[in-house]
């Protein structure tokens, strides 16, 4: 990796930080601890490179749907996504809706396609 490119790197993550501190300073510090609000910044990787059209695929609770549906056309066309799930809802069918099992869970992470998250 060139010099430059690491140099930009560590720009982004030094911009990524003092733009958090300020954040977090800005807040009041007479507020009372309930009405406290904490930022949460996530950040998975920084890479030198992005694609021309980025695309971050993402399914919350974890739904049968998923992987009764979604999960055969991210596989016919090699697209990765991620799935956020509900683990106390693994297995259960709540007012009709049916959430995934971990049997899903499993075959859909061994594709090396889906990522699975709680």
């Amino acid at each position: 990796m060139s010099t430059k490119k690491k140099l930009i790197i560590v720009c982004m993550i030094i911009v990524v930080i003092v733009v958090s501190i300020g954040m977090v300073i800005r807040q009041k510090r007479d507020t009372k601890r309930a009405d406290v609000k904490v930022p949460i910044l996530l950040y998975h990787n920084f890479v030198t490179t992005v694609p021309d059209k980025p695309m971050l695929i993402t399914f919350d609770d974890g739904y049968y749907s998923n992987h009764e549906y979604i999960y055969p056309i991210l596989k016919k066309y090699q697209v990765k996504a991620s799935i956020f799930i509900i683990t106390d809802k693994i297995g259960q069918e709540i007012d009709g809706i049916k959430y995934l099992g971990w049997e899903e869970c499993l075959e859909m992470q061994n594709s090396n396609l889906i990522e699975i998250l709680e």
